[in-house]
């Protein structure tokens, strides 16, 4: 008897970013994806797909801003489908398990909203997640060995590296302040032109640093916590502004920005089968790129040169791993299947 995995998985897997095209006319229960009788059907995908595509319309989006067609997403979302079903049987093949306090754990350690979204549709996105962790740990980690003369070699080269950085930014620190200044000058400028009347597409495909530029400086939408470090003064102002005003001169490590809020869309709370929204923000911003730093960066430990060392080599044979999955499973899809999941 064949069974359903719960789509919630790969739905939060799957890209979220700005989407076009309707859905295609088809048997609502076609098997759109199979691996070892777990099945995908098509009017689940279709119901999470559509719901992702709903979540966008009310917000502006520009033509250049779409990054993935309908049939795009439907081949990411079937990908995505097969590689956490043959990563979960493998899993627990190997005896693997998780409990709901490893998940609700791992939901805390987040931040996840768990008094806004549905348990049950959070715990198999954070079950995936947790029996991935293990099997990789199990199968890659814990079996890979690394020596000290690797360790050593390894610290050396970052050592160097991080020589060569202080030497960049030693050059780049006396020129500084004074490309800063005139930055700062310039966007002031710019907001007073604003406040005079000026118009704001206009400004931002003449002055702007951002490729958003050519497209009148929109972004795409972004919730609450996404930006953090010296990039969250940004967000901060995104959701404080009101929408269709120009707020201050904002300050990032990537420069100076002046923010025009074009939409907000309120936290929703869960109902029936869709689960809880956050609140969202739509922005279009001028950058004047004024980095406020050059990379950073710390020479490790033993102890961390030797994890690092040990997750590059346990990510190729994770690779080879998943293609002897593959290879060894029965997985039928409706997208041709060559060159999908990992090259050979």
């Amino acid at each position: 008897m064949k069974k359903a995995i719960s789509l919630c998985a790969a739905l939060m897997m799957a890209s979220t970013c700005a989407l076009t095209g309707r859905a295609a006319p088809g048997d609502p229960d076609e098997v759109v994806a199979s691996v070892d009788g777990v099945t995908l059907l098509r009017k689940d995908m279709d119901k999470a797909i559509d719901t992702m595509m709903a979540r966008q319309s009310s917000v502006p989006v520009a033509p250049a801003q779409t990054c993935l067609e309908r049939k795009d997403l439907e081949k990411a979302f079937i990908v995505r489908f097969v590689i956490n079903t043959l990563l979960r049987n493998a899993a627990e093949k190997e005896g693997i398990t998780v409990t709901d306090e490893d998940m609700i754990e791992r939901a805390k350690k987040m931040k996840f909203p768990l008094e806004k979204i549905p348990w049950e549709t959070a715990r198999e996105f954070f079950k995936d997640e947790l029996l991935q962790e293990k099997l990789f740990q199990m199968k890659f980690l814990d079996a890979v060995e690394v020596d000290d003369a690797e360790v050593e070699k390894y610290i050396e080269e970052q050592k160097a590296l991080k020589a060569s950085i202080k030497i960049m930014e030693d050059r780049s620190n006396s020129l500084e302040p004074d490309q800063k200044a005139v930055k700062r000058a310039k966007i002031e400028n710019l907001k007073n032109q604003l406040a005079g009347g000026a118009d704001f597409a206009a400004l931002v495909k003449e002055h702007s640093d951002c490729p958003s530029g050519k497209n009148g400086g929109a972004l795409r939408t972004f919730r609450r916590g996404q930006m953090s470090g010296e990039d969250k003064p940004f967000e901060d102002a995104a959701f404080a502004q009101e929408v269709g005003k120009v707020g201050e001169v904002v300050e990032t490590s990537y420069g100076y920005h002046l923010i025009l809020v074009t939409a907000k869309n309120p936290a929703t709370e869960a109902n029936g089968g869709e689960p809880a929204q956050p609140e969202t923000v739509m922005v279009s911003h001028i950058l004047l790129n004024a980095p406020s730093s050059l990379l950073r960066l710390d020479v490790p430990t033993a102890e961390e040169a030797r994890k690092c060392l040990k997750q590059k080599a346990g990510f190729e044979q994770q690779r080879i791993y998943l293609l002897e999955l593959r290879d060894k499973a029965k997985i039928e899809t409706v997208i041709p299947t060559k060159g999908w999941l990992y090259e050979d």
